[in-house]
C-alpha cells in the first residue's frame, strides 16, 4: 500500500545475547497482539506459578545472579484476583504470599520466588 510504511517491514526482530527484541510499527491491538504471540509461539515463562486476569499485565526481569523479579501492573479501575502456586515474597514488603493474593487498583506488585 502506499503512505509512510510502504514497502517497509512492520515487525522486525533482532538477536540480542540470549533473546530477542522485536519492533512493531504499526497499530497495537489486542488482536495484534494475540496474533503476534501466536504467530511467534510465545507463552508465559510463569503460566506454572500464577495465573492472572486479563487487566493485569506481567514483566520479567532477570538479575545478573539469575534472580527473577516479577511485576504485576493491575491496569483497572477494580481490584484483581492473582492465583499464586508456589510461594513468593513480596519485594516491598517482604511477606511471603501464596495462594489468593488481592492486587489494588492500579495497583504494582513486585515479586520474587520464595
Amino acid at each position: 500500500s502506499a503512505g509512510y510504511g510502504a514497502g517497509r517491514p512492520v515487525l522486525t526482530r533482532r538477536h540480542v545475547g540470549d533473546g530477542s527484541v522485536f519492533y512493531f510499527g504499526s497499530v497495537f491491538t489486542e488482536a495484534t497482539a494475540q496474533a503476534l504471540v501466536k504467530q511467534l509461539g510465545l507463552h508465559n515463562p510463569l503460566a506454572d506459578i500464577l495465573d492472572l486476569p486479563a487487566d493485569v499485565e506481567l514483566a520479567i526481569r532477570e538479575q545478573a545472579d539469575g534472580i527473577r523479579v516479577v511485576f504485576l501492573l493491575n491496569y483497572s479501575a477494580r481490584p484483581q484476583r492473582i492465583a499464586l502456586h508456589r510461594e513468593m515474597i513480596n519485594m516491598v514488603s517482604g511477606e511471603v504470599l501464596h495462594g489468593e493474593v488481592v492486587l489494588g487498583a492500579y495497583d504494582v506488585l513486585c515479586l520474587r520466588a520464595g
